[in-house]
C-alpha cells in the first residue's frame, strides 16, 4: 500500500475541510452583519444549523488525526523525506488566502445589489400591468368620496388586485384628506370594509402611518412636484409608491412585497 499517496489524500481533505469552515463562518458573518440580502430563506436556515458546524468539526478532527498517524507509519516504513515549500510561496499563499475574503464580501455585495434591483424591477412591472388592466378601477379610485358605498367598493375592487400576483400579499390606495383642517393621508385595502360593530365612520381608523421619507415623497406627489415612483427596501420587506392621476386628481398604488432572505425565521 502506498502510505505517501494516502498521507497525501488525506492532507488535502483535512485542508479542504478546515477551509470550508473557514469560509463558512466568514460568509454567516457577513451576510448577518451587512443585512444581505442573496440566499433564498429556505437555504439559509441550513446554513445556519449549528449540526453542521459540530459535525465538520468533528470530521476535521478526525482526518488531522488519521493524518498524523499515517504520516508516521509511512514515515517509519517508507521513510521518504519531507520536503518544504519556500518562504516565498508560503507568503504567496497566505496572501493569496487573506486576498479571497474581500473577494468573496464583494461577491455577496453584488448579490445583495442584484437582488435588490430584481425586487424592483418586479414590483415596477407587475405595478405597470395592474394600472394598464385596470383602469376603470383606478379611475373610481380617483372618484374619492369618504362614505361607506365608496369604501366598499374600493375594497372589492382591492381584493381583486390583491389576487393579481399570490407573491403580493399587500395592495392599498393612498389619498390626501384632511381632518380638523389638517392634511393627512389615508390609506385604503382589500380589509377596509366597515365591520358590523362600527357605528359610525372615522378617517382616523385610515389614517395611514409614514415615515419621514415617505411622507416627504407624498407631500411632494400631492403638490404636483413630482410623478417618480418612490421604491423602499426595509428588512425583507419592499415597497413602492406609484401615483396615478385621473381629471387632475391623484392617488397612490402602494404595493408590498415580502421576500425572506438571509434569516430565519
Amino acid at each position: 500500500m502506498n502510505y505517501k499517496k494516502i498521507v497525501k489524500l488525506t492532507n488535502i481533505i483535512g485542508i479542504f475541510a478546515v477551509f470550508c469552515l473557514i469560509y463558512w463562518i466568514f460568509i454567516s458573518i457577513a451576510i448577518t452583519a451587512f443585512d444581505l440580502k442573496v440566499f433564498r430563506q429556505g437555504i439559509t436556515d441550513l446554513f445556519f444549523m449549528s449540526i453542521g458546524a459540530i459535525i465538520v468539526l468533528m470530521a476535521s478532527a478526525l482526518m488531522l488525526n488519521i493524518m498524523i498517524n499515517l504520516t508516521r507509519i509511512a514515515e517509519r516504513d517508507h521513510q521518504f523525506s519531507k520536503t518544504t515549500q519556500s518562504l516565498k510561496k508560503q507568503r504567496l499563499k497566505f496572501i493569496a488566502f487573506i486576498a479571497s475574503f474581500p473577494i468573496i464580501l464583494a461577491g455577496l455585495g453584488l448579490g445583495h445589489f442584484y437582488t435588490i434591483e430584481k425586487r424592483r424591477d418586479y414590483l415596477e412591472t407587475t405595478a405597470a400591468q395592474i394600472l394598464a388592466k385596470n383602469q376603470q378601477i383606478f379611475n373610481h379610485f380617483v372618484q374619492y368620496q369618504f362614505d361607506e358605498t365608496w369604501i366598499k367598493n374600493t375594497a372589492d375592487a382591492l381584493q381583486i388586485l390583491s389576487k393579481y400576483d399570490s407573491n403580493m400579499p399587500t395592495v392599498k390606495i393612498i389619498l390626501q384628506d384632511a381632518i380638523n383642517d389638517q392634511n393627512v393621508y389615508l390609506a385604503f385595502s382589500n380589509y377596509s370594509k366597515l365591520n358590523e360593530n362600527d357605528k359610525a365612520l372615522n378617517k382616523i381608523n385610515y389614517l395611514f402611518d409614514t415615515t419621514k421619507n415617505q411622507r416627504e415623497y407624498l407631500d411632494q406627489v400631492f403638490h404636483q412636484q413630482t410623478q417618480q415612483n418612490l421604491y423602499e427596501k426595509e428588512g425583507s420587506r419592499y415597497r413602492l409608491f406609484v401615483p396615478y392621476e385621473y381629471q387632475g386628481q391623484k392617488i397612490i398604488l402602494y404595493i408590498s412585497d415580502y421576500y425572506a432572505y438571509g434569516k430565519s425565521s
